[in-house]
């Protein structure tokens, strides 16, 4: 019988380990489903599209970028990926030919901007050499879009002259992200 007794008592002190583990293992799991940070998406230039559609001829696409390939001047719409239905600072950045003139706009659900300072010019400007530039816009909380929630939406409109493009642009959240939508 006293083998029996140190045997279950063995037992006993093992179960608040595995218990401890089955813990750890389930909270690390769910830590993985979200956090708190800046969530970035870089889109290609190739997904600005022409403002006045009759101007698509005037672009040529390439894999990485839209390039003006028109004698004149020509604006393009680059949609913004958005994925948090929280109002929450974001972190913009294109990268373009130099000359190339970006503002960002924040729309609400029925297309009008929905910020006083709507749209935004670049708050800073970096040099990459060789004829590009990164340009970003650094846009704290929008608290103004109404109602809030996946009804509205970002874009950057950029004017290109002859023979200049638009390469990429990257956009970020600083949210919480998950893996189901939030």
């Amino acid at each position: 019988m006293k083998a029996n007794i140190s045997h279950l008592k063995r037992k006993l002190s093992y179960m608040p380990l595995t218990a401890l583990a089955l813990i750890s293992l389930a909270s690390s799991s769910y830590a993985g489903d979200f956090g708190f940070g800046w969530d970035y998406k870089t889109i290609p230039g190739a997904a600005c599209q022409p403002q006045i559609g009759a101007q698509a001829g005037d672009f040529e696409r390439f894999p990485h970028s839209i390039l003006n390939g028109s004698r004149t001047e020509s604006t393009v719409i680059c949609p913004i990926v958005r994925d948090t239905v929280h109002v929450t600072p974001l972190d913009i950045g294109v990268t373009v030919t130099k000359g190339v003139k970006c503002q960002f706009s924040i729309m609400n659900y029925a297309g009008d901007e929905d910020h006083p300072r709507s749209p935004f010019d670049p708050t800073s400007i970096t040099d990459l050499g060789a004829d590009k530039e990164i340009q970003y816009f650094e846009v704290l909380k929008a608290t103004m879009i109404d109602p809030e929630g996946f009804v509205g939406y970002y874009a950057l409109q950029c004017t290109l002259p002859p023979g200049t493009e638009v390469f990429s642009y990257i956009s970020g959240e600083q949210a919480k992200t998950t893996d189901y939508g939030e």
